[in-house]
């Protein structure tokens, strides 16, 4: 168990990401455009890692804690390890289903994150690209059609870029709830259209049909743009007259963000699935984690009732463990903090320290950092 939460360290370097909650917005929907979908597979990676981050952390609690019950069974306080001894026996196999639950997270987690963040970068990017518009004009100079060196202008590519992405609300489109259905948490995966919009003006209005470009005024533009749509309307067939139909319009589709709906539904399916275990969240300090189990029932009555040699898990009648345990605990368990958790911290047991005797302080010296 301890080589395994060694392991699990190691990844949280590469896991810690800013806090974030899965509470869905109201209306939680569908994410509709490739800023929104990239900015919750976003938010998805940052949940699953914190959530794997959580599980950790409670694993290694987990095993201070039982560092503790393991000094107090040794202890010279006969009446303390008398009553830790039952939270002892169910507390190993507690341990056990929390760390099953963190390697079990391990794999989908070294796959899944990548293709969230992978998806995330794809449809952010396209995102972005819509938004941007790369724009070269070259305008006839000294004679008609003559393009010269001169013909570019100072700034000879201009690009206009709004980052409407990154400063677009967050709305039930963009957060993340790994309860909803996989409906709800869909990807889009639009298709993609590199368009360019090329503008031919002879002079004034007029396209260049049935003259050539006047020198000065006369000129042939270029604006390179990107979407996820066709966009028809400004076919060719604009330049079959002369008049001021200056623009036509011609694209061709890209597949950049092919296979990113499939590979982040995926993942999303996997960490949520590797996710759903809730073991981590018992602690061995809560009564009702320990007590449900078999192992602390039979330890009970090895311990409160002296049967050194139980191996049941049930007394008859029923409720003789009812009056050990009350005394032991409290009613339904209302003191198991306070008589025995509190109790531990008290102890001071002797060790060798440096070849010499010391009194090891529990609650000092096995607090988790």
């Amino acid at each position: 168990m301890q080589h395994a939460s060694k392991r699990c360290s190691l990844c949280l370097f590469a896991l810690a990401l800013v806090a974030v909650s899965s509470t869905a917005a109201p209306g939680y929907e569908g994410c509709s455009t490739p800023c929104k979908c990239s900015k919750r597979l976003a938010k998805a990676s940052t949940f699953y890692a914190q959530k794997f981050e959580s599980n950790v952390h409670n694993l290694v609690k987990m095993q201070r804690d039982l560092t503790r019950l393991l000094i107090a069974a040794t202890a010279a306080d006969v009446a303390t390890a008398q009553t830790e001894l039952p939270a002892l026996a169910a507390a190993g196999k507690a341990i056990q289903g929390c760390e099953q639950a963190v390697t079990g997270q391990l794999s989908p987690l070294k796959t899944g994150l990548p293709a969230l963040a992978n998806a995330s970068a794809k449809l952010g990017a396209l995102a972005k690209r819509k938004s941007t518009t790369t724009t070269v004009n070259i305008t006839a100079r000294e004679t008609s059609s003559y393009y010269k060196n001169t013909s570019f202008k100072n700034t000879p590519v201009v690009i206009d870029s709004a980052d409407t992405c990154g400063h677009e609300a967050e709305d039930a489109h963009t957060s993340f709830d790994n309860n909803q259905d996989d409906e709800k948490n869909s990807i889009l995966e639009p298709s993609e259209y590199h368009g360019v919009t090329v503008t031919c003006i002879s002079s004034g209005s007029t396209n260049c049909n049935s003259a050539v470009q006047t020198a000065g005024t006369g000129y042939i533009q270029f604006a390179l743009t990107s979407a996820t749509h066709e966009d028809n309307s400004k076919p060719t067939s604009q330049w079959n007259t002369a008049d001021t139909n200056s623009d036509v319009i011609i694209h061709g589709q890209v597949n950049i963000a092919q296979g990113t709906k499939m590979a982040a539904e995926a993942a999303l399916k996997a960490l949520k699935s590797a996710a759903e275990n809730k073991v981590c969240e018992r602690k061995l300090d809560d009564y009702a984690t320990v007590s449900t189990s078999p192992l602390f029932k039979r330890q009970a009555i090895c311990s409160l009732l002296n049967q050194s040699n139980n191996k049941q898990d049930s007394t008859n009648p029923p409720d003789k463990l009812t009056a050990p345990i009350t005394a032991a605990y409290g009613e339904g368990g209302k003191e198991y903090k306070t008589k025995l958790w509190e109790a531990i911290e008290t102890l001071k047991p002797s060790i060798t320290k440096n070849k010499e005797r010391a009194e090891l302080d529990i609650k000092e010296n096995t607090l988790l950092e």
